[in-house]
């Protein structure tokens, strides 16, 4: 009698086993909210600039300066970083030289690369979207493509790689 109740349990879990792994297996095919690339926001710089950078204190031009590095590493800007944090170290008429200077000089050229970047790879529509936002050369189209466009682009050459459905099913 023994015997019969550790078959019994192994009977009972060889029959659970590939049920709870059928079950797990089994799951919605649609998207959900953590499927999907990752979004980045890129930031408009110019709507960081609120001050008059002649009458501001040092210090609110240090606490701009560190608001605009924080938004360039957030999204991964190439140069802007290093040049801000460069100032940071300096006085602060070199700061706000820069900051009306050199800021969005710097700003763009970093966005015509993050666009470039997303270009290696990429289907027809991301291409052809990203060498729009290229040749425009303004930021506006730069923040255009890489908050927007890109993604309606990828979902179009998503779309245009699936197979079309057969009529006789």
């Amino acid at each position: 009698m023994r015997w019969k109740v550790p078959a019994s349990v192994l009977l009972a879990l060889s029959l659970l086993v590939p049920a709870t792994s059928a079950v797990a297996q089994t799951g919605s095919s649609g998207l959900d909210a953590t499927s999907g690339p990752t979004v980045v926001v890129y930031t408009d710089v110019r709507g960081l600039v609120t001050i008059d950078l002649a009458s501001a204190s040092d210090s609110e031009v240090r606490l701009l300066a560190n608001q605009i590095m924080a938004a360039a590493v957030a999204n991964s800007l190439v140069t802007l970083p290093d040049k801000v944090q460069a100032r940071l170290d300096g006085t602060a008429d070199d700061l706000r030289a820069f900051l009306r200077a050199s800021l969005l000089a710097y700003w763009s050229t970093d966005l015509r690369i993050a666009v470039n970047r997303t270009m290696p790879n990429a289907g027809v529509n991301v291409r052809a979207a990203a060498q729009a936002a290229l040749d425009d050369g303004t930021v506006d189209a730069f923040l255009a493509y890489l908050n927007g466009g890109l993604y309606l682009a990828r979902a179009l050459d998503n779309c245009a790689s699936q197979p079309a459905a057969s009529a006789s099913a």
